[in-house]
């Protein structure tokens, strides 16, 4: 699984600030993302249901600061 997968598992936001340095950076971000350098995915609830996984990426390197995670967190609420 990847990150999304992660991210729906636990039910809980992720953020990867460089993705070549975690256990995710496999042959998916060479072949097929291959300027990706960092990512934040956050699940998506309706109530007490998850629905799907809301998730952002950048070429930049620690793209993604903790207030990130709160505002794609509040827009995901508005789902």
């Amino acid at each position: 699984g990847g990150v999304l997968t992660w991210v729906a598992l636990r039910g809980q936001p992720l953020v990867l600030g460089d993705v070549r340095g975690t256990v995710f950076a496999r042959n998916v971000y060479r072949e097929i993302y291959e300027g990706v350098r960092s990512e934040l995915a956050v699940p998506l609830f309706a109530g007490q249901r998850l629905v799907g996984v809301l998730n952002l990426e950048s070429e930049a390197v620690d793209a993604f600061r903790p207030e990130s995670v709160r505002f794609v967190s509040y827009l995901g609420s508005l789902i």
